[in-house]
């Protein structure tokens, strides 16, 4: 697997990705990041879920060959004693070099206590760099938590990574969640009432709707339904990527097939500091299903 990422390229990453994921548990797998350059939230979280996923079956050392380049490029998240940290587990803060406006963040988690963690550390970060009040910032990490248990709950992928960037000159927050576990397809396939959905394009957007659960026999399956509905009314974006299909719901909906197929599960959200984000609606929501917009 190598790294070029003059712009980041989701596509290309996925495609990497599903070949080195593909190696069984003791073979050896060479994985270059030496050419990678400024990488977003979302190609970031997926290639540190999956280079996690890597290192937990034994099949590589996935910085093996890793060394920064000269030019600076690339986001001080990427020196490699620190990736090398996240991937084994360790959280770690870091400042993107040359882009002093912008916090650029990145953590792993496996249990329900590293979760509560990374929400915290998040809310700290989002809270020292942006005039957000914090009924809001307790709803984006409310927010958060919930989609990083989703995970833990229906994933396979005994956890995942959260990176987040702030701009506090633009009044935004960057947001993903990743793991490199069944995909939204297989989870749902648990679910009798699921088993015969015929794509993956299908398979989000069910998971899209309310009261879509894996597990059958039991009540919720609110999760990404109302976290899309939150980041629609603060006037952000929401994205959901799995295997090879995706959905962008904005000031429009985008839906996408035939995609590079990416294992597991991806969740982008941005959203605006200058805007209200109340997911304390959801109380409000759950007692009135009628005034729950589409």
């Amino acid at each position: 697997m190598s790294g070029d990422f003059e712009r980041p390229d989701l596509d290309r990453l996925c495609h990497e990705l599903r070949h080195s994921r593909g190696y069984p548990a003791g073979s050896s797998v060479a994985v270059d990041l030496g050419g990678i350059g400024k990488v977003e939230v979302a190609p970031l979280a997926c290639l540190v879920a999956s280079l996690r996923g890597l290192s937990r079956r034994g099949v590589c050392d996935p910085l093996g060959s890793f060394t920064p380049p000269a030019d600076g490029a690339a986001p001080a998240c990427l020196r490699r004693e620190e990736l090398a940290q996240l991937v084994t587990e360790s959280g770690c803060c870091w400042q993107t070099i040359g882009e002093p406006a912008s916090l650029l963040g990145c953590e792993s988690f496996a249990t329900d206590d590293e979760i509560e963690r990374v929400i915290s550390n998040l809310r700290t970060r989002i809270a020292s760099d942006t005039d957000w009040p914090d009924a809001d910032l307790t709803s984006l990490g409310s927010m958060a938590s919930d989609l990083a248990m989703n995970v833990l709950q229906h994933s396979d992928a005994q956890g995942g990574v959260v990176v987040s960037e702030i701009h506090p000159s633009e009044k935004r927050v960057s947001l993903a969640i990743a793991d490199c576990g069944i995909g939204i397809r297989e989870s749902l396939g648990r679910n009798p009432d699921y088993r015969d959905i015929p794509d993956d394009l299908v398979a989000i957007a069910t998971a899209l709707a309310p009261q879509t659960t894996a597990e059958p026999g039991q009540g919720g399956g609110m999760g990404l339904y109302l976290a899309r509905l939150v980041v629609g009314e603060n006037g952000g974006t929401f994205y959901v990527r799995s295997g090879d299909a995706a959905r962008t719901q904005g000031e429009t909906t985008i839906d996408e097939s035939h995609l590079p197929h990416l294992a597991g599960l991806l969740i982008a959200v941005e959203a605006r500091t200058d805007q209200e984000f109340d997911y304390g609606q959801i109380e409000k929501w759950l007692k009135e299903p009628s005034g729950i917009a589409g």
